[in-house]
């Protein structure tokens, strides 16, 4: 199987089929009939101001998963979470989505590093998120977050703030083509939803 991680764009997020494509919980803080149309322009802002704002890792021709993050100040829906606000110095990793199916074999890991790895080269401090404990909503369940090397910044009982220091990755060597490569990923099941949280 070939697998590889691109960036994410509006085009090549329209072109994966996940429903990612038209969420919009972190976007704006109401509900829009034109979600993928306001997607594909907030994404657009993000890369023209920012630059890369997010990745989809492919398993042959297949979109298996999506992540997406970026500075606080494009989430307006960041204000509906009582734990925050997201500190000055970290970057709010929004969603990291992967399908149904291939949960479980390391690919939400091998994505969260690729993403690690980047903004370890664009000297961010830090990514911080807000998990859930019910895995309710990207991105994703709080034990993924601490496995990974996350603690709780503020707690709450439902959607609690994780922080990882990206100073202790310095000097990390992340293969991640390498790290694809040894994940197992099943036959696709017919029943499997278009995306899932991690």
């Amino acid at each position: 199987m070939r697998r590889k991680i691109i960036p994410a764009t509006p085009k090549s997020l329209g072109r994966t089929g996940l429903r990612c494509r038209e969420c919009i919980r972190w976007e704006s803080i109401s509900e829009r009939e034109d979600a993928e149309s306001f997607k594909a322009q907030s994404m657009s802002r993000i890369i023209k101001e920012w630059g890369e704002c997010g990745k989809i890792v492919y398993v042959d021709k297949e979109a298996l998963s999506f992540a997406q993050y970026g500075p606080a100040k494009y989430w307006p829906g960041l204000r509906r979470f009582p734990s925050g606000p997201i500190s000055d110095d970290a970057v709010f990793l929004a969603c990291l989505c992967v399908l149904p199916y291939a949960q479980g074999r390391g690919l939400g890991r091998v994505l969260l590093q690729a993403i690690e790895a980047g903004m370890v080269k664009r000297k961010v401090k830090a990514i911080e998120t807000f998990a859930t404990r019910d895995n309710s909503h990207p991105p994703g369940p709080i034990e993924f977050y601490l496995q990974n090397g996350f603690y709780i910044l503020r707690n709450d009982p439902h959607y609690p703030l994780l922080r990882l220091e990206l100073k202790t990755l310095v000097g990390w060597q992340i293969n991640i083509q390498f790290a694809l490569d040894r994940i197992k990923i099943p036959a696709r099941q017919a029943s499997a939803p278009a995306s899932s949280s991690i």
